[in-house]
Parts: C-alpha cells; sequence; structure tokens
C-alpha cells in the first residue's frame, strides 16, 4: 500500500506513469511545475461527516461550531488552499469559487457527473471481504 505523500513524489519525481491519489496532493504536484495530470472520469468520490455524539455535555455549541464551519463562504475559501471541494454544495453558488479553481474539485458540478461516489454501507456490510480478496490479489 501507498501512502498519499509517496504518490504524490512518485509523481513529482516521475518514477510512476499512473498512481491512483487524491486530486489535492495531484493538483500540488501540477502546481509545482510538476509532470502531472489528472481526470475525475471514473473517479471515486469519498465522503466524511461531521457529527456531535448523542449525549454531548456541549450539544448546542458544538452544533453551532459545525453550522459556523460550514458556511458557504467559509467551505468555498478552503479550496484556495487545497483542491479539495466545499462539504456544503452551497459553496458552489454565487459565484465564491473561481471558473478555472472549479475545474481542479472533484466534486464540482462539471466533474462530479463522470464520478460516483463511495458507498459507505457497501464497505460497512463488504469491507472485511473485499480487503482479503485484495490482499491475496496482491500477494499472487
Amino acid at each position: 500500500m501507498c501512502s498519499s505523500d509517496l504518490s504524490a513524489q512518485l509523481l513529482k519525481d516521475g518514477e510512476a506513469d499512473l498512481v491512483v491519489t487524491w486530486n489535492g496532493r495531484a493538483q500540488t504536484v501540477k502546481a509545482d511545475g510538476g509532470a502531472a495530470d489528472y481526470t475525475f472520469k471514473g473517479s471515486v468520490i469519498g465522503t466524511d461527516c461531521l457529527a456531535v455524539p448523542k449525549g454531548a455535555p456541549n450539544k448546542e455549541a458544538a452544533m453551532k461550531l459545525i453550522a459556523a464551519m460550514t458556511q458557504p463562504a467559509r467551505v468555498a475559501k478552503l479550496t484556495d488552499f487545497i483542491a479539495y471541494g466545499p462539504v456544503n454544495p452551497a459553496g458552489y453558488e454565487g459565484g465564491l469559487i473561481p471558473e478555472d479553481r472549479l475545474k481542479t474539485l472533484a466534486t464540482a458540478p462539471e466533474n462530479a457527473g463522470t464520478s460516483v461516489f463511495s458507498n459507505s454501507e457497501w464497505w460497512v456490510r463488504n469491507g472485511e471481504a473485499a480487503q482479503k480478496a485484495f490482499d491475496e490479489m496482491m500477494a499472487r
């Protein structure tokens, strides 16, 4: 298994013709002048979430923090620093993200249509078996 740091370094050094990596890593290599490019066609978009545990003593404050962190202008601003799309789709509205930057974001409307979203329910049910099958394949 290859870490995301290593995949970006392999691209930067020209040691690999093809890698699977996070688009933010590939974009950084490209922006630094590395001979790398990428496509979102057929890519897999993974998702995360922000959560407050049941029974949390500061639930109201935590929910206010999440609301503040996910305001459209704030999530759009994050794209100034790394090529990951905003967690709130409203970040794509109203020209908050420059047109040229949209090309670098997997979840931008023109890119997301060629991708699939990872299905977390499938991975909960099948992840262990999939990992075992992958490990066996790699050991051959």
